[in-house]
């Protein structure tokens, strides 16, 4: 049982975000591991002041965890999604049109 649809492959042992175990039509939740899973702030500084923080909320946490370094280059795509989409939604409005930098 995981909290994350991307270590579902994991074996349960290796998953930093397995949570427990399904069996028999029992649910098993291991709450120490949840209160573990559940107090993890993996935000990096630069995401506090990133204007796309509320839209990806800092990333998921299993790819901050998971990952090969290559935070920066998802966070590029994330900002250019959300500004192409404001703008999108400024010309269409007619409020007239902002750049972002």
């Amino acid at each position: 049982l995981t909290g994350c649809y991307e270590s579902a492959g994991i074996a349960p042992e290796d998953d930093p975000f397995n949570l427990g175990a399904t069996a028999d039509k029992i649910i098993s939740i291991d709450n120490e591991r949840y209160k573990t899973i559940s107090g993890l702030n993996l935000q990096k500084a630069a995401c506090r002041e990133c204007f796309a923080l509320e839209h990806c909320a800092g990333e998921c946490p299993s790819k901050m965890t998971l990952s090969s370094g290559q935070e920066e280059y998802r966070c590029s795509i994330n900002r250019k999604i959300l500004e192409e989409h404001l703008l999108l939604h400024l010309e269409r409005s007619g409020q007239g049109c902002i750049k972002f930098n």
